[in-house]
């Protein structure tokens, strides 16, 4: 990101042509609950960040990208894209594999969509500071969930999709299959874990600038109940690497790794309190024999 941010600085003396991308890459982000409608945003985000791109170029005014920032862009989206194109050449389905390779082709230029959006201070303080927001009150809606039983935000989600349409985001019988806490995604997409530890750093970093230390250890410690009882392997792991990297530029090697002792024993006391968790933990020590 800061070699983004660097690359694309030169643009900034065009604020006013990319002041809608912050806002439209944190709706993007803010509708992940609702799949289909966040999937027209990212649509229609990219079709608009291409027809302006191509509409600037044409008109000869300034671009909205660097040619060092939209470099960087494409080479990221091909480190993605290129390995789902090759391995359509021999899937057992082609016609489904190619068609997928081609939707997504559609990041490409919502990724120029995001680095527009982080091209200026302004645009970063307005993207930054929304993603903390989002990211702290879906952490909140976690924590709610995990003493109520309910998620508060996927409950309204799915008390207004009820309202307009009659059909609920999540069957009855879906939901009771749920093993893991869901969060604001709901329990017919139990990928909270993934998304919110992803998003921790939006969260950490901003939390330890304004209220140091405190505000760091309190962000992170609501942070790893959530992702404990989100019980995703995958976010324990990345949600580690993000807390060593904030964590030594916070409190330094030695405290750091007085936190990691006491967090593990919160962690084994937590785990012997929910029996999901416990089953979770005892699958995942099975790849140790």
């Amino acid at each position: 990101m800061p070699t983004l941010q660097a690359d694309a600085a030169p643009i900034a003396g065009d604020e006013r042509a990319g002041r809608w991308a912050p806002w439209w890459v944190l709706a993007y982000v803010a509708l992940w609950p609702l799949p289909g409608i966040a999937e027209t945003v990212l649509g229609l985000g990219a079709v608009y960040a291409a027809v302006r791109m191509i509409m600037r170029r044409l008109q000869r005014r300034p671009h909205l990208l660097t040619p060092a920032a939209w470099a960087l862009t494409s080479i990221l989206f091909l480190g993605y894209w290129l390995p789902q194109a090759f391995s359509a050449f021999d899937a057992i389905d082609p016609a489904a594999s190619w068609t997928k390779a081609a939707a997504g082709l559609r990041y490409l230029p919502f990724m120029w969509l995001v680095a527009i959006a982080v091209a200026t201070p302004q645009r970063r303080r307005l993207i930054f500071g929304g993603l903390a927001l989002i990211t702290a009150l879906w952490t909140l809606d976690a924590l709610v969930q995990a003493l109520a039983g309910t998620s508060p935000w996927f409950w309204s989600l799915q008390q207004l999709k009820l309202a307009v349409s009659g059909h609920a985001l999540c069957p009855a019988e879906e939901m009771a299959l749920a093993d893991r806490l869901s969060g604001p995604l709901g329990p017919c997409n139990l990928k909270f874990g993934q998304v919110l530890a992803s998003l921790s750093p939006f969260l950490l970093l901003p939390a330890a600038r304004r209220f140091g230390t405190p505000g760091w250890l309190l962000a992170g410690a609501a942070l790893a109940i959530v992702l404990l009882l989100a019980g995703s392997r995958a976010s324990w792991i990345t949600f580690a690497v993000i807390v060593a990297y904030s964590g030594v530029r916070q409190l330094g090697w030695k405290r750091l790794g007085l936190l990691a002792v006491v967090g593990l024993l919160a962690a084994a006391a937590l785990t012997a309190s929910v029996p999901q968790l416990r089953e979770r933990v005892a699958r995942t020590a099975m790849a140790w024999d």
